[in-house]
């Protein structure tokens, strides 16, 4: 059997992967977000912008939410592959 110490040891290194591989998901996570928000900014300045009238022209099967099939067939019909 490990001693304690010995396994803190061993997990030391499996931690620091991990714990890099979290920060870099929610580094780029973060990175995304940014993008969105600046695009949102600058979608608010645009007066011709209509956000509802965005959101029915997206959301195809008129329930109210805008999932993945409504995303495909908006892209599909604007060539946005």
């Amino acid at each position: 059997m490990c001693s304690p110490q010995k396994m803190h040891n061993h997990n030391q290194g499996y931690n620091y992967s991990v714990i890099k591989k979290l920060k870099d998901f929610f580094m780029a996570i973060a990175e995304g977000e940014l993008a969105v928000e600046s695009e949102r900014q600058r979608l608010a300045q645009n007066i011709e912008f209509d956000l509802f009238s965005s959101f029915k022209r997206i959301d195809r099967n008129c329930d109210g939410l805008i999932d993945s099939y409504d995303l495909n067939t908006f892209m599909h019909e604007n060539q946005r592959n």
